[in-house]
């Protein structure tokens, strides 16, 4: 169902038809209002010229006629994409026209209010840094609002109807008020109000930020405060007594903790880095069960400790090996385990990792790490991923963990393009699982031909904001086993491109922050090691390719769909050059 908050956020669509790329909602706002009020004026002054032609009345006639023509310049103009000229025209045409009109039809129809709907336009039509053509249309209305109730006729010979025209024309009036009022409110919902609630939820978002940091700095300071107390006071004894009668134990209990300590600090350097957005994955081809093997063995005996049993179920249907990013992985798994361990008491804890699909050199793998311990309520599932949550009761934890083990293993998934799941209750255990789309090293890519093995292992930097598009494209193209790096906007694809190497760019043309071709033509004019990386453009415009400023600065263009035959050939002959 439609609510009215989508309501509104759809009129810019109806009205601008494509939006252009890089306006913000305000100019979004301007460009619908001007629009719809020149819409209404000139379809109604129109079907009014018909209608006095056909009564023989040509004075009428003429007077509607040239108003529709001189309403519709605006948008022509908008049609253009010259919109700064358009909103100057309208602003300029806006208070004459509204007393021409009370002139010719007389104050019985009203209208000489909608001088009052014209002090919004400054609001909508002007932009912030336009204080004195504000001033200028403010006192540019009220002049024409003076002249109204104070001047003479401009000529004009006061219009005479029928009951029935009179009627219709009331209907007609009634009727434009109620729709420019609503325009009003549309650019002002548009302009002012998301901005406020954006600013808000900004605020608010901050704010829990804010406090979740401090809460997080206070567990970790209690947390590596307490073992090094413990440090200090056994290197004081030790060095008291060296040969105290417990100093083996001290030395095993210095062990321990400084093992601990270790892994508090690992966590608190992961977690900056992903919080930073620093963190990259480094794929390199490994033996995935040979990884997972290696973790089990490492966990085992810690469960065991607890009187624990830690099983573990892999897939025989799994390819040897996959392009993995061995550190990262290894990390989301191993807090899995100890997460796991930590909250199970007696019983077992299961690593399953199965093969769900396949396509091409493409497989998703399933990992799940489930338990027989105390188990989450519902309304606490989410919080768990939070930064810091009391439910993990970290400060009385023996095992040394932060307590931000799951929100790192939540970040290091979005790195892979997933998320976590879990399913619990209180009293009978917890499954948490994540898939992850894994490309086989030793799986041959799609296709017949010897030469689509010369896409194996290219990198690809995909710059799409549409999720799906993107989506479609990236399963195309690691089917014939390329690497594909998602980028959603121009400016995140000149920031990849800083920080990685590729091999081929695929760019959209029309996205939010930094379009295709502002994007590419920043690339193009950068003396960098990418200058000359081939880009094509992807684009749901048939006309692009025809023009030469384009052909430029792509090496090609591929139409949406993608052709899968065509984009195969261009990568097919691209690197075999």
């Amino acid at each position: 169902m439609m609510t009215f908050q989508n309501l509104l956020s759809q009129i810019p669509q109806w009205t601008l038809g494509k939006i252009p790329d890089g306006y913000t909602s305000k100019d979004i706002a301007r460009i619908t209002a001007i629009n719809i009020f020149g819409l209404i004026i000139v379809t109604v002054c129109a079907t009014y010229s018909v209608i006095f032609f056909f009564q023989e009345d040509y004075y009428l006639f003429w007077i509607c006629l040239s108003i529709a023509v001189f309403c519709a310049i605006p948008l022509f103009l908008n049609a253009l994409s010259q919109f700064n000229i358009s909103r100057t025209i309208y602003a300029i045409q806006a208070p004459p026209l509204v007393l021409v009109f009370t002139l010719l039809l007389g104050p019985g129809f009203g209208i000489q209010y909608f001088f009052v709907l014209l002090f919004s336009f400054p609001f909508i039509y002007f932009k912030t840094n336009e204080t004195p053509r504000i001033i200028l249309f403010y006192l540019y209305n009220v002049i024409c609002m003076a002249y109204f109730e104070f001047g003479g006729t401009l000529g004009l010979e006061e219009a005479a109807f029928t009951s029935e025209m009179y009627l219709a024309l009331k209907i007609t009036i009634f009727l434009m008020f109620l729709i420019m009022a609503f325009t009003l409110f549309f650019a002002f919902y548009r302009v002012v109000i998301i901005d406020e609630q954006k600013f808000v939820k900004s605020t608010l978002d901050k704010e829990k930020a804010i406090h979740g940091q401090h809460e997080l700095m206070a567990a970790m300071s209690h947390e590596l405060r307490t073992p090094l107390n413990d440090v200090v006071t056994i290197v004081n004894i030790l060095e008291e007594n060296p040969e105290h009668r417990d100093r083996l134990a001290f030395i095993k209990l210095l062990k321990q903790t400084s093992n601990n300590m270790l892994s508090i600090t690992n966590d608190i350097i992961d977690f900056s880095e992903l919080e930073a957005n620093k963190a990259n994955l480094n794929l390199k081809s490994r033996d995935l069960k040979q990884v997972i093997n290696g973790l089990v063995y490492t966990y085992r005996s810690i469960a065991e400790k607890k009187g624990l049993k830690l099983t573990t179920e892999i897939d025989h249907d799994l390819e040897k090996r996959y392009l993995i990013d061995e550190t990262k992985l290894g990390q989301i798994i191993a807090n899995l385990i100890t997460n796991a361990i930590k909250h199970t008491d007696s019983g077992v804890v299961q690593l399953t990792v199965k093969k769900e699909n396949s396509e091409g050199v493409m497989d998703d793998v399933c990992v799940e790490v489930s338990d027989t311990g105390k188990g989450i309520a519902a309304e606490k599932l989410e919080k768990i991923f939070e930064n810091y949550s009391p439910i993990r009761t970290m400060l009385s934890d023996p095992s040394g963990s932060t307590g931000i083990g799951l929100a790192i293993v939540r970040r290091l998934l979005k790195l892979h393009d997933s998320d976590i799941t879990v399913e619990s209750a209180p009293g009978i255990g917890s499954k948490f699982s994540f898939k992850l789309r894994l490309r086989s090293s030793r799986k041959k890519p799609e296709g017949t031909s010897a030469d689509i093995e010369k896409l194996l292992d290219k990198k690809i930097l995909l710059v799409e904001d549409n999720m799906v598009n993107a989506m479609v494209a990236e399963k195309l193209l690691e089917n014939w086993g390329l690497l594909v790096i998602k980028k959603e906007n121009g400016q995140e694809a000149l920031d990849a491109l800083e920080q990685e190497t590729f091999d081929f760019v695929l760019m959209d043309l029309h996205m939010p922050v930094m379009n295709g071709i502002e994007a590419t033509q920043k690339i193009r004019l950068r003396e960098s090691p990418y200058q000359n990386i081939p880009i094509y453009a992807l684009t749901a415009d048939i006309m692009v390719d025809s023009k030469d400023e384009f052909n430029d600065i792509f090496n090609g263009f591929l139409s949406k769909p993608i052709d899968k035959e065509k984009l195969q050939s261009i990568l097919i002959s691209t690197f075999s050059e």
